[in-house]
């Protein structure tokens, strides 16, 4: 008995498909940072999966030459997609949130030491970044960080009124309560 496959739908199509949802997640990425890997195991990338999903971040593994049409029909800097940097396995971080710093950390803490996972380049906010800058963004605190720190350094004044007011009023209470005594 011969067995016939046949593709429902065509590779050009399948191809169509992929640019347009890679252009779609590139049209709502705060940053996108492309990064190239070697020798580094699928357990590894399910769990930086896992780690950026409640960051608002996705992990992709693209074609190189889908990846470039895709973004050059955007207005991202010709930089992200040249040859140069295209090459190799490429993979993907898009971030759908401002808090880039925390997606860069977990990415740096998940591979720290290993050089077999490097950045090739970043576009975060409208501008471009080499490697070493990415990875920078990686000892800078994350968005919550510097809300406590905001928060801490606001209370702080606060907090020095009170017990500034709270001991010149207990100091005068303790002032009349000797003069009081010895009037009796």
């Amino acid at each position: 008995m011969k067995l016939k496959f046949r593709l429902q739908r065509k590779p050009r199509e399948l191809r169509e498909e992929r640019i347009q949802q890679l252009s779609q997640e590139i049209d709502g990425a705060q940053a996108v940072m492309l990064f190239t890997s070697t020798h580094v195991t699928h357990q590894q990338f399910e769990e930086l999966r896992k780690r950026l999903a409640p960051l608002k971040a996705k992990l992709r593994f693209v074609k190189n030459t889908l990846f470039k049409q895709a973004a050059q029909g955007k207005s991202l800097p010709e930089a992200l997609y040249e040859d140069k940097i295209l090459f190799e396995q490429s993979g993907v971080i898009f971030a759908y949130s401002d808090d880039v710093a925390s997606v860069v950390k977990t990415f740096a803490e998940l591979f720290k030491g290993t050089e077999t996972i490097t950045f090739k380049i970043g576009w975060i906010d409208g501008t471009v970044y080499d490697p070493q800058q990415v990875l920078s963004f990686a000892s800078m605190p994350t968005k919550h960080q510097l809300y406590g720190r905001l928060a801490s350094m606001l209370q702080s004044p606060i907090q020095q009124l009170h017990y500034a007011l709270r001991y010149d009023i207990s100091r005068l209470a303790v002032a009349i309560n000797a003069i009081s005594s010895k009037q009796s």
